[in-house]
This record gives C-alpha cells, structure tokens and sequence, in this order.
C-alpha cells in the first residue's frame, strides 16, 4: 500500500531523480508509475558512476541523497553515502540533488 498507483502529466522546473536516472534500474520501486518519462540512466552516472556518491564541503564528507522513487507508503528510495540504493521513512532528513531541464 501506499505506492504511486497512477500518474498524470505535469509541467515541473526542478524535480528530484528517480532510481533509473541514477542507477539505471529500479530495485526500491513500488510501482513503475513514479518513472514518468525518467526511464534512462543519465548519462553522467552511466559514464562516472563515481559521481552517485555527494560530496560537500571542503574536507570532502560524503552525504545520503532523496530520489524521487516511492518505496512504500511511508519510505522513500535514496541514494547511500556509498552510491548505492536503499530506502527510508519519508521523515528522515536527506540531502537533495535535484535536476533541471533547459527549454
């Protein structure tokens, strides 16, 4: 319960990635209605998987970041300190590294 059950077309500036444009997968999905037309890996990650992995800062201290993927009705999928894939309640405190299209 609690998965994206439907999906609807929406005009948006900045959004947060889902798991496919980082991993090129979805293996925290609950449905596949929260990809919309986010259905490739980006070629950033595809190409440097290394940059999965924030960094912030001057000491470089890696960060866990928010996708956009619901994992269940109360967790969202993220983005580890290690560049992999795991999920958390929607109440924990991420950070966020949002993306955004040039018209």
């Amino acid at each position: 319960t609690g998965y994206a059950s439907g999906w609807a077309w929406t005009s948006v500036d900045l959004c947060l990635m889902n798991e496919v444009m980082v991993l090129g997968c979805h293996p925290m999905s609950s449905s596949f209605y929260d990809i919309g037309d986010g259905n490739q890996q980006l070629p950033l990650f595809r190409l440097r998987p290394d940059f999965k992995i924030a960094r912030q800062g001057l000491n470089g201290s890696r960060y866990s970041w928010w996708l956009a993927t619901v994992a269940s009705g109360t967790a969202f999928a993220f983005v580890t300190d290690d560049g992999l894939s795991s999920y958390t309640h929607a109440s924990d405190s991420l950070g966020v590294r949002p993306y955004f299209l040039f018209s």
